[in-house]
């Protein structure tokens, strides 16, 4: 209040806290004009019932129209009236639609991997959002965006994973909405999940999940007697896990012993499944173990590539 102190606050009439139809309550205030012939200036504000406090369909946003009405009644000067309403000079009412109250929205973005942890990066696009990072513990992980705009005014959203971290690939990418009523698309080839349209108070969650890639490589047979002289074959095989295997070279070397190759220690594997191999041919001139190793950039289709390395005795 503005050139007036108020002296007393007090419920006039009250409503029906739990009614269902048209209620109302009154408020009685009292104040004194400073100076006694001043122009007074009086402000005031109501609350508007939240969905997350009184539950979908029971808030201010649930009713539909313009029922909520805030008015001057009546104004009294001089002596108060006793158990009656000042009904002078009132009558200023002041609504509010239904349709302008929007309960803000949620968009969760959840990180899971499977077969291990890793951070990974996202760029975010529109009202409200930013750019961040995740590190799964335990395969999952998550960030949280609360309080949006929703609707035309809060417009479109979009995430996107990227760079995919190597020796990660995406798997899946889902989005789902706690009300039904928001507009929501992916692409898992891009990793981009788009909230086109986030509906009043509505939670978007979206799951992004990876699956962690890695290969292997075995030289067979792992021990062999030949006799000397004779040329002994050697098939080296990679092995995908998680993914498939690219087009790629693996080179043998020998480690210890007399033996030698007959011809290139390096041979080449046609990828497009879960194994691929390639062979290499070893001899000796003279008695004696020969103990060979084999290595290969190992191209993972769509996930980089990972370097193994095997004595021989076991896969690596």
């Amino acid at each position: 209040m503005w050139n007036g102190t108020i002296t007393s606050v007090s419920y006039f009439s009250q409503n029906v806290v739990s009614g269902q139809g048209q209620e109302e309550t009154r408020i009685r205030l009292v104040f004194t004009a400073v100076p006694v012939d001043g122009d007074v200036l009086l402000s005031w504000g109501g609350h508007i019932a939240r969905r997350q406090d009184w539950g979908t369909g029971n808030s201010a946003g649930g009713v539909s129209g313009s029922p909520y009405h805030m008015r001057l009644i009546g104004f009294c000067g001089g002596t108060l009236p006793s158990g009656t309403a000042c009904t002078d000079g009132g009558n200023q009412d002041r609504s509010l639609s239904a349709a302008t109250i929007l309960a803000p929205g949620t968009i969760v973005i959840v990180k899971n991997t499977i077969g291990g942890d890793g951070p990974f990066a996202y760029t975010a696009t529109g009202n409200g959002v930013s750019n961040f990072s995740l590190t799964t513990v335990s395969g999952t992980a998550s960030q949280t965006f609360g309080g949006l705009v929703p609707g035309n005014k809060g417009g479109s959203r979009t995430f996107t994973e990227t760079p995919i971290p190597n020796q990660f690939k995406l798997s899946s990418l889902t989005c789902t909405s706690a009300l039904g009523t928001s507009t929501i698309t992916t692409d898992l080839g891009t990793g981009v999940a788009t909230v086109s349209s986030l509906s009043d108070g509505d939670t978007v969650t979206c799951t992004y999940t990876n699956t962690k890639v890695d290969a292997n490589i075995q030289i067979t047979p792992a021990t062999a007697t030949n006799a000397v002289g004779t040329n002994h074959t050697l098939t080296i095989t990679v092995t995908a896990v998680g993914t498939t295997v690219g087009n790629g070279t693996a080179t043998a070397s020998i480690t210890s012993g007399p033996g030698s190759f007959v011809g290139s220690p390096t041979c080449s594997y046609t990828g497009g499944g879960a194994t691929a191999s390639c062979t290499v041919v070893i001899t000796s001139a003279t008695t004696g173990t020969t103990v060979v190793s084999a290595t290969s950039s190992i191209p993972l289709t769509g996930d980089g590539s990972v370097t193994r390395t095997t004595d021989g005795t076991a896969g690596n």
